[in-house]
Formats: C-alpha cells, structure tokens, sequence
C-alpha cells in the first residue's frame, strides 16, 4: 500500500491589514501647538489615525507566532488659521514592529499578542518637528474568521516628541512636548 505524502505544515503567513486608531493625546499635542488663547482656530481637530499595516508572521509551533511589521498611520489634515503661523498638513507615522502571538487552541480561531515598536514620525509642518521618542508597546486580543480574516482589538503606545522648527517664530517659538500617538485601536487583518 503506498503511503500518502506528508502535508506541509503551516507555519507561514503574509498579512495585511486595516484599523483605526483614537489618540487623544495626538489631538492634544495640536491644542499645544496651536493654542486658541493665540488667535488659532484648528478646523480639522480630529484624535486618531488610520492605520495601514502589512506584516510577517512566522510561527515555529502551531500555537505561537512572530510576527514582523509596519503599520503607517495617517492622521487627518491639520488645517489652521488665525494665528502667526497658519498651516495646513498632514502627518504620517511608521511603526515598525515585533510581536508575540499565542493562540489558545490547535484551531488558532482566538489568540492574544504583545511587542514593541519604533516609531518613525513624519509632519509637513513648516513649524514644528515630530520625532519618535525611543521604544513603544502595544497588545491586541483577536479571532480568526474564515480561515484567512482576523479580526483585533487592542492598545498601543507609540511615543513621539514634538519640538518647534527654526522657522517657528510665533508664540510657541521653544514649544518642545511628549506624547503617546497611539491609543485604543481596532483593526481587520487578512492573513495569506
């Protein structure tokens, strides 16, 4: 009787995802910068993000994946007048991250994972750097639909500092502040 081929175990899986993510600090730091006891008027003050993601995961064992990604979140436009420095712009982060993902069964249908991230921040402000400021976390739990679409919901915390240009002549010409970009998210994921 001939045997049957060995299966290829799966350990590999290319992801791709989209999510949103409410950061109240993101809407503060605009506050900071552009204060309304200034004359500025921020037309467009939203606090959060859309987050692209496109990912890695490697699992070793079937109940334990690593995952190696980047998000690129972009925030709303940033349309401000009334004060000495009126602007409108948008500002991107890259995320770069490593992440540990355990799933609770054999199915891998419900998983929980943590790591950390890197941010890279991106402004066309004329006025005002954005920089990431050292190493950041986050944590999501999920389910796995289908077979291929997840579903997660977590939080990150994604710091980033924001320091006045040269070009900064306003009010808050020596604004320099410490945020947390990220924030509560929730995002679909197809994993291929």
């Amino acid at each position: 009787m001939e045997k049957a081929p060995a299966k290829d175990r799966d350990w590999l899986d290319f992801v791709l995802g989209v999510g949103v993510v409410y950061s109240p600090e993101f809407g503060d730091s605009f506050d900071d910068m552009y204060p309304s006891s200034s004359g500025y008027i921020n037309t467009d003050d939203y606090s959060g993000w859309l987050d692209l993601y496109i990912g890695l995961e490697i699992r070793p064992v079937n109940q334990f994946g690593i995952i190696v990604g980047l998000d690129t979140m972009i925030g709303p436009n940033i349309d401000v007048a009334g004060g000495a420095l009126d602007e409108e712009y948008v500002s991107v982060l890259f995320v770069p991250s490593i992440y540990g993902q355990f799933y609770f069964t054999q199915s891998r249908r419900f998983y929980v994972n943590a790591g950390v991230n890197l941010p890279i921040a991106v402004t066309e402000s004329d006025y005002y750097n954005f920089e990431g400021d050292g190493v950041g976390f986050g944590a999501n739990i999920g389910v796995e639909l289908a077979g291929f679409v997840r579903i997660e919901g977590g939080y990150s915390y994604i710091p980033v500092t924001v320091k006045a240009t040269s070009k900064n002549s306003g009010p808050n010409s020596n604004f320099s502040g410490s945020y947390n970009y990220g924030g509560p998210q929730i995002r679909v994921l197809f994993a291929f």
